[in-house]
């Protein structure tokens, strides 16, 4: 998701905080990409951050092993 979208969808207006502290608290894998993304109403250009959750491999591991399921 990126910023405006977290805003947005999630009702989070601090983003890079609560990103923070899902990785250095919560040891979440997080990557943090640079965008160029229009305001909702299409009318100014932003660069923003895009975040993807990277999966973790020990779940990764544990979902292969019973065919996905949880």
């Amino acid at each position: 998701m990126t910023t405006l979208e977290i805003r947005r969808d999630l009702d989070i207006l601090g983003v890079g905080p609560r990103i923070f502290d899902l990785r250095h608290k919560h040891g979440m894998s997080i990557v943090t990409s640079w965008i160029d993304e229009l305001t909702s109403d299409g009318g100014m250009l932003h660069r923003v951050a895009r975040y993807v959750l990277m999966p973790d491999p020990q779940t990764e591991l544990f979902d292969g092993a019973n065919g996905g399921a949880a």
